[in-house]
């Protein structure tokens, strides 16, 4: 579903098959287009390639509790694209990595975006012009957050699986009625980065 140029897409979480919870995440199609069609192809189910995101895993929390990664997708692990090409180009670093919840593409290198992405979980610069920022957690950022503290990691490693249970395209996206529990992902400060941007 698009409201206005944007989409909004939907993960529901499981910790060890048991669903913990939804998140929902507002991509910016007006800018970046071409990433953003690849995650919703990946969540819908429809990816040329044959890969989707249901069933995969969270499978990292990121040095410094930076972010948290998930999308491998490819058999035998690993990131693949929703198209028959495992990598595509970078499309453009628009999108400040400057709060938590942004939704960012993972990579190995310059041009090499596929099914992989972090969720920031504080402001990280080191990755701005590294990695393609192409949308942010509008609801569900508290699923996150429990993960963090009720998954022990240990060296960054999930030691029960985080699931993604089920994935889509959000039915009824009202940035309206959108609610956060914290500025730091609010719509506002996210329209201004991208503006900004």
């Amino acid at each position: 579903q698009v409201l206005g140029k944007r989409t909004y897409c939907f993960f529901d979480i499981g910790v060890a098959e048991s669903k913990v919870g939804r998140i929902e995440f507002e991509l910016l199609d007006e800018l970046l287009p071409v990433t953003c069609e690849n995650f919703k192809l990946l969540c819908s189910g429809f990816a040329p390639s044959g890969f989707r995101y249901k069933g995969s895993h969270f499978i990292r929390l990121m040095a410094r509790g930076a972010a948290i990664m998930g999308g491998d997708v490819a058999t035998a692990g690993g990131s693949h694209s929703a198209w028959k090409q495992r990598y595509y180009a970078d499309e453009g670093f628009f999108v400040p990595h400057s709060q938590a919840g942004i939704l960012s593409s993972a990579n190995a290198g310059i041009d090499t975006n596929g099914s992989q992405f972090y969720i920031t979980l504080k402001e990280c610069p080191h990755m701005d012009g590294r990695c393609v920022a192409f949308g942010r957690v509008a609801t569900g950022y508290d699923v996150i957050t429990g993960l963090i503290k009720d998954v022990y990691m240990q060296r960054g490693i999930p030691t029960k699986s985080i699931t993604i249970l089920d994935a889509g395209l959000a039915q009824n996206p009202h940035a309206s009625s959108i609610k956060t529990s914290s500025s730091a992902h609010s719509p506002s400060s996210f329209a201004a980065a991208a503006t900004a941007a």
